[in-house]
């Protein structure tokens, strides 16, 4: 089979450090690239793990910035090779004939194109760190382009084009689906110049680079896709063998064996057949000493490829798939290769789950969410910190279901603390951390670093921002830099309070600080739901522990079931309707058809058995910490009859708020009211009249109401300081691509965001209740990280708002400036808790008569203003005199929008 089959099927010790080094030296001193690339070939150990720490450490000690570019460069080639092979790494160089040393032989790039050629080779080096250079890198080469004539320069021409199409295949912005279908362009134009005859290497890596953008597209019928990519994978091994591009071969058959295992059409079990022989043929090359990692994720392929094969013997398939998925965690450690780790040891967590063996399972979740906690540690933004967050949101409920199944009912509650709304419970932990006990040198320190990171991560929200960027700002890598440096620097601060105050800033909340986190009389409940069932863990003010009658299990009702209520498909996959699509789009017939479907099932697999518990346990109200997606739903009004419900994004939230709310608890009432801000192009006929009625519940002086084309910006952050009760009646959005960008709309186009609340830069400091009259105000990010809960309802409990009452859909007018009213009543003159308030006001705006709320005098009233030409309030007027007993707000859609969250 030749020598590089027999060197990498018999197991290879490590590479001599001694040799590596002096190999790698011959590698960076070679006269010109041609020669680089023959010694990467015939050292494949230049492509180990053990390589790459050298050549960084002989970056680390140099001092001329000249010597410390090259070598970067030299490292991101070797990076290259690794990722996309040795020949598409080198096809540029190689094909220009560019020195690879500073003191080479001449270029033969063309005249009047060595300057750009060079800005592509520097941009190159960075792709790793800032990918925002990929569009830098596509203008360029576009440029470099439309100079050459057609037909001149061919071999020059179809390398930019192969660069090119690299470019827009890993373009970060801009529509996915027309990038890649540049590359595709660019990759078909250069197999014109690109054949197997005249350049066998570069004809087959296009060909792979054509399939690896057929594989990525995400337009087209996904089949012919796939079968296109499977195609140019195959032709790519007509040249790639073995023999003679050992790496390049395995990492086409790595390829194709992805291609084949999503293949939707076809044999299902045939088309797995095809990738495990791809997958295995990949690792007659990839061995663990050769490639260590590219080693362990075909493994991971091939244990997900076995775990999914429909025939053979099923526990044999099983047994096959726990081993590969073993055999990459031998490599992928938690601190050698923590993201292979995390996404390899979820898949065997999986698997186990599947199979209902909980030991199992919970052993490989936990060192899953190790592996994540370390590149959650190690992310520096929150764009970063998010992206973290979400490759690891499936781990904690299962986790959790897995430890409750083993009767670890106290350690379950804990693992769902630590994975829900992290990024809230470190700003909190951070922005409200008790440094009376510190010394004055620490208090100090501590508040420095805190506000240095806080600036930092406003910029970075600013910069990530899309259209929101500075042009003169700092780039987002220095960005994430500073911010790594500035987080490193709040942890040494802390671990040396914590010397002397072994409490200070604890880095969770144990069972006991949870259970203490819980209102009198008001128990938390976590609700989960997973691939075998749901959980709800009953938490009592105050508990020690838990036993088996706190712990709700509702095995039928899993995953798959919320999905077919938040999304109803078609055979075909496509999405036709449900709770989310009305909800999300404003569609009113279609939503309240499906809060029609969806609450009978809520009430007859979630929440009556549920309440049932809480009740034989004594409990009439209920902080419900929901997991997942099942905070987009109503859970309150399926069991409306029987609870009363606060939500809260956490137990640490919920214990932020309640301080929060205690120190607020005497001074005096002031309203911020907010009402029909103008101009907008659907004015809201009752905002007005909702902030009119409220209003006199405060007194005279304490009454800051900004109506119409008043409520602009300015003023009502003017307003805001000192103000207890936040109350805005305007139009609002969530902003399901950008969570931050979710707005509540002021006068003159004006608008508060998300990403204001979360800056800190408005003056909330006396705020006890935030009142979001707007649509959709309580919905949160479901797209990314569901457990973040990502929304306006814990971006005001972070700016320090201890009570919030937000909604979870578009709402209608007429009955929300009556709910509203109706809660004030009891909230403020009567004296109920916010929670209670609500409940009791939702009540009555479902059983009141039209008579009982007066509503035919009201339209009546509203027509005669109109001077009798307002057709929809004669038509409300007339359909209110003929049915005074109708009760035309029974339906959820009316009431069951409004939540009230914290404390």
């Amino acid at each position: 089979m030749g020598i590089f089959r027999r060197l990498f099927s018999r197991k290879p010790t490590r590479p001599d450090p001694q040799q590596l080094q002096q190999t790698i030296l011959a590698f960076i001193r070679a006269e010109n690239w041609a020669e680089s690339k023959r010694i990467v070939a015939q050292h494949p150990e230049l492509l180990t793990d053990e390589a790459d720490v050298l050549l960084a450490q002989l970056i680390t000690v140099q001092t001329d910035e000249r010597a410390v570019s090259w070598l970067t460069g030299h490292r991101e080639l070797l990076r290259h090779c690794r990722a996309e092979g040795v020949d598409a790494a080198f096809a540029l160089l190689v094909q220009l004939g560019e020195p690879a040393a500073p003191d080479g032989p001449t270029s033969q790039i063309p005249a009047g194109f060595e300057a750009e050629v060079q800005e592509l080779l520097r941009l190159r080096g960075q792709e790793q760190r800032d990918p925002g250079v990929r569009r830098q890198q596509v203008a360029l080469l576009e440029s470099m382009l439309r100079r050459l004539l057609p037909g001149q320069y061919s071999v020059f021409r179809a390398a930019l084009l192969n660069e090119l199409g690299v470019a827009y295949r890993n373009l970060p912005t801009g529509d996915r689906a027309d990038n890649l279908q540049q590359a595709i362009d660019c990759y078909r134009e250069a197999l014109t110049v690109c054949t197997p005859e005249a350049a066998p290497f570069d004809y087959a890596m296009t060909q792979n680079n054509l399939g690896a953008a057929y594989w990525a597209l995400p337009t087209g019928d996904r089949a012919d896709n796939l079968k296109q990519a499977i195609a140019c994978y195959r032709e790519a091994l007509t040249v790639y063998t073995p023999e003679a591009a050992p790496f390049e071969y395995a990492m086409t058959q790595n390829n194709l064996g992805a291609a084949y295992a999503n293949l939707p059409t076809g044999d299902r079990a045939d088309n797995l057949k095809q990738a495990i022989a791809c997958w295995r043929e990949a690792l007659t090359i990839y061995t663990p000493e050769a490639a260590p990692f590219e080693y362990a994720g075909t493994q991971n392929n091939l244990g997900a490829a076995y775990w999914a094969l429909p025939t053979g013997d099923r526990a044999d398939n099983l047994k096959q798939a726990i081993a590969c998925y073993r055999e990459a965690l031998t490599v992928y450690t938690p601190e050698a290769a923590p993201d292979g780790h995390r996404r390899t040891a979820r898949n065997l967590g999986n698997l186990h789950l599947g199979q209902r063996r909980w030991l199992q399972a919970h052993t490989a979740y936990a060192t899953a969410i190790a592996a994540a906690d370390l590149l959650h540690q190690a992310a520096a933004t929150e764009v970063a910190r998010q992206a973290e967050l979400a490759e690891a949101m499936d781990l904690f409920p299962n986790d959790a279901y897995c430890l409750a199944q083993l009767g670890r009912f106290t350690e379950a509650v804990e693992r769902l603390e630590a994975g829900k709304a992290r990024a809230l419970a470190e700003a909190l932990a951070r922005d409200r951390a008790a440094l009376e006990e510190a010394t004055p040198e620490d208090r100090e320190a501590f508040e420095a670093a805190r506000d240095r990171i806080q600036a930092l991560e406003a910029e970075a929200r600013a910069v990530a921002a899309p259209g929101l960027g500075d042009p003169t700002a700092r780039s987002f890598t220095k960005l994430s830099s500073d911010l790594r440096a500035g987080r490193q620097e709040l942890a040494e601060v802390v671990n040396r309070i914590r010397t002397y105050v072994p409490d200070f800033m604890p880095a969770g909340l144990d069972f006991e600080a949870i259970a203490g986190a819980a209102a009198p009389a008001s128990p938390l409940v976590y609700l989960i739901t997973t691939p075998q069932g749901s959980l709800a863990l009953i938490v009592p003010p105050g508990a020690e522990t838990l036993d088996a009658g706190h712990v709700v299990r509702l095995d039928d009702f899993t995953d798959d079931d919320v999905n077919r209520l938040l999304e109803a498909q078609d055979a075909n996959g496509n999405v036709i309707g449900g709770y989310l699509v009305g909800q999300v789009g404003g569609d009113v017939p279609l939503l309240q058809a499906a809060l029609e479907q969806a609450l009978p099932i809520l009430r007859e697999w979630l929440m009556a058995p549920l309440a049932a518990r809480l009740i034989d346990l004594g409990f009439r109200q209920v902080t419900l910490i929901a997991g997942g997606q099942l905070d987009l739903l109503p859970l309150h009004a399926a069991a409306f009859e029987t609870l009363t419900f606060t939500y809260a994004p956490s137990a640490r939230a919920l214990q932020a708020a309640a301080n929060a709310a205690r120190e607020r608890a005497g001074l005096p009432a002031v309203l911020l009211g907010i009402g029909n801000p103008l101009p907008n192009p659907k004015p809201l006929a009752f905002a007005r009249a909702e902030v009119e009625a409220i209003a006199p519940l405060f007194e005279g002086e304490a009454q800051r109401v900004l109506y119409e084309h008043q409520a602009t910006r300015a003023d009502t952050l003017q307003k805001l300081a000192g103000a207890t009760h936040l109350h805005f009646s305007c139009h609002g959005i969530f902003d399901v691509e950008e969570p931050l960008d979710s707005a509540l709309f002021l006068s003159g186009n004006d608008t508060l965001t998300l990403r204001d609340l979360l800056d800190g830069d408005l003056d909330l400091s006396a705020s006890r209740l935030a009142v979001l009259s707007a649509c959709q105000t309580g919905i949160t990010d479901f797209l990314k990280v569901p457990d973040e809960a990502v929304g306006f309802p814990a971006g005001f409990l972070q700016a320090g708002v201890p009570g919030v009452v937000s909604t979870l859909w578009p709402v209608a007018d007429v009955s929300t400036a009556l709910l509203l009213a109706r809660f004030y009543r009891y909230y403020l003159q009567d004296g109920l808790e916010p929670a209670e308030a609500l409940h009791q006001a939702q009540d009555w705006l479902r059983t009141a008569t039209v008579q009982e709320m007066g509503l035919g005098d009201y339209y009546e009233r509203l027509y005669q203003e109109s001077g009798e030409t307002d057709k929809w309030a004669f038509k409300w007027m007339s359909y209110c005199r003929d049915n005074p007993d109708a009760t035309p707000f029974e339906h959820p859609y009316y009431w069951a929008a409004f939540t009230f969250s914290g404390a």
